[in-house]
């Protein structure tokens, strides 16, 4: 993370380190695509006679990844928030991510939770979740919250519908965004 923020501090001259962070999120991990958008960033720049680019000039003109979607969708669920789930979901939407691949982000941020609402359930703490699972101490507090908000049985209700959802869209049966939107409706 540090070696690509100092290359694009190098090729990327007026702008702060939140702007780069922004820029990493927004697009990813890839050098290659992060030349693009630097290349993008700075044409976008010069055109408009920017003495520094920021983070809205990051929000407007770099091209968002599907690491990015997925984490404004968990973020909802963590959150517990339809509304949220219902933006990260229209901006999906309209740039054509596959359902399949909205359908595995539900997937793994329901999976995550019940997986730790159950480590709770079963009297484990933070720290006995955090060896378990080797995941960081952010991560694990933001999951243990989310569970116990959720609960067990919401979270696991979510899971088995996923599946279900997951195996009628392999069969070839309906399981579009539309599925995905009733279930945003029906669990979150």
């Amino acid at each position: 993370h540090m070696n690509k923020m100092h290359w694009l501090t190098v090729h990327l001259a007026e702008c702060d380190p939140d702007t780069l962070s922004a820029l990493i999120f927004r697009s990813g991990h890839s050098m290659e695509v992060l030349n693009n958008e630097v290349k993008k960033l700075t044409a976008y720049a010069k055109a408009n006679t920017l003495p520094a680019i920021t983070k809205n000039d990051v929000d407007l003109v770099a091209s968002p990844t599907i690491e990015c979607d997925a984490f404004a969708l968990s973020t909802a669920i963590t959150d517990k928030s339809r509304e949220k789930a219902f933006v990260a979901l229209k901006d999906m939407i309209s740039r054509r991510i596959e359902p399949g691949a909205v359908l595995a982000t539900l997937a793994r941020s329901f999976g995550e939770l019940v997986t730790v609402s159950l480590l709770l359930d079963e009297g484990m703490d933070a720290k006995d979740i955090e060896n378990l699972l080797a995941w960081n101490q952010y991560k694990i507090k933001i999951c243990i919250s989310s569970a116990k908000k959720w609960g067990t049985q919401k979270l696991s209700g979510a899971t088995s519908r996923l599946r279900e959802l997951d195996a009628r869209s392999k069969s070839g049966g309906i399981a579009g965004y539309k599925a995905i939107e009733m279930f945003v409706c029906e669990y979150i």
